[in-house]
């Protein structure tokens, strides 16, 4: 996890720069190893390193030696190997080792689209200073935040809500009525809005292309596949989505430092540990959070059952209470903005167990949202066969 800010606008350099500076610094918490600045007559750019590839030359932003481009990005890109010796074949010299340049460069011979070619999670601002042109990005899900409003004389935008709040923006802190509208239905902020009224999210999926004289453009790079209608499973399928989860966790664990699963003995994070253990080198750390007392339900036993089989080095915490309550403050301001997941408080301590001995964690969440775990779920695709008046028929509380 890293953090990115940054200024677009016609504010003088020094002002713009000390701004940007501020921003970057409300993001240290995400980003505690290193930081770094880019100034060009029209934009800074600010950001905030957790060192997990290149750990020697990966140091952010990177601009082009000519000064036409420059990028800072937070997230990862894993297919930057395969795209680097497509590139390196073609004529490029790297300075560094990591994935950050490659995608600067495959932007300086493909544009914008290149986003499309890209495997990974990541939210990224490229400055085109041939055409005065800067460009926000969030990857395919919106698994990386990125937000932004306008300012007197541009925008500004940043990883979380709060480094905007620390640089002075928005102007006012008005509720956006309709964004809490849509929270206390939903539990979550929509793809394009926040709950301040001035400061809007990138959309999953989406380039914002921003021009010192407030031009705005937005652009969809990618949208789902439609679903196939099949009356029955495949032949094969099983075999096939093993194949695709195995790629997609021996991907995910290209780091420098060292890789562990938060592993809860669901289906899920039991399923990411094991492909995680046959594709790491040496021990896997496994991490779990537990509870205990009368009516506690706690999962630290299934954990441990799974952790045993595969001969993890397995580390578990028994929450207290009173802990809790001690850092609920502490919490909720890592959450930058209101989200109705209880998970966070144990998502919080599991991330703290893990910091002592691992930079990198997978985790099996999204699981149950793509292959249907939860019961509201299952009540879905029954009322998309039965239809409208057989919703009708169904008490509401089903619904939910």
């Amino acid at each position: 996890m890293c953090g990115i800010a940054g200024i677009l606008g016609s504010a003088e350099r020094g002002e713009r720069s000390h701004r940007v500076r501020t921003m970057t610094r409300a993001l240290a918490h995400r980003g505690p190893d290193d930081e770094g600045f880019f100034d060009d007559r029209e934009v800074s750019l600010g950001f905030r390193r957790l060192a997990v590839i290149d750990l020697e030359t990966g140091q952010q932003p990177i601009a082009l030696t000519d000064g036409s481009a420059a990028i800072v990005l937070n997230g990862e890109i894993y297919n930057f190997r395969q795209l680097r010796a497509e590139l390196e074949g073609r004529g490029h010299r790297f300075r560094s080792r990591g994935d950050v340049e490659v995608v600067l460069r495959l932007f300086a011979e493909e544009g914008i689209g290149c986003l499309r070619r890209l495997n990974g999670m990541f939210a990224l601002a490229l400055w085109d200073g041939r055409e005065r042109v800067l460009h926000l990005a969030r990857d395919r899900f919106g698994i990386k935040p990125l937000c932004w409003c306008r300012a007197r004389d541009g925008i500004a935008f940043a990883s979380e809500l709060q480094a905007l709040l620390a640089g002075g923006f928005p102007d006012a802190k008005d509720l956006d009525l309709n964004e809490l509208r849509h929270y206390l239905a939903l539990g979550f902020s929509s793809p394009t809005g926040t709950l301040l009224r001035d400061v809007r999210s990138v959309p999953p999926a989406t380039v914002l292309s921003f021009t010192p004289d407030k031009g705005a453009t937005s652009t969809a790079y990618w949208k789902p596949p439609e679903p196939e209608e099949r009356s029955s499973i495949p032949i094969g399928v099983v075999e096939e989505l093993r194949v695709t989860l195995a790629e997609a966790v021996q991907r995910q664990l290209v780091a420098d430092v060292p890789v562990g699963v938060f592993l809860s003995g669901g289906v899920d994070s039991s399923t990411v540990s094991a492909f995680a253990r046959t594709a790491v080198r040496g021990p896997l750390g496994t991490f779990s959070v537990g509870f205990e007392g009368p009516d506690a339900v706690s999962e630290l036993s299934a954990a441990r059952v799974v952790a045993d089989h595969l001969g993890s080095d397995h580390h578990e915490l028994v929450m207290d209470p009173e802990d809790v309550a001690r850092d609920l403050d502490a919490i909720l301001d890592g959450l930058d903005a209101p989200m109705a997941d209880p998970t966070a408080i144990p998502t919080w301590y599991m991330s703290r167990l893990a910091r002592d001995t691992v930079t990198v964690a997978l985790s099996g969440e999204g699981a149950d949202e793509v292959f249907g775990g939860y019961e509201r779920q299952r009540f879905d695709v029954a009322f998309d066969r039965i239809g409208g008046f057989g919703r009708r028929l169904i008490p509401v509380s089903y619904t939910h």
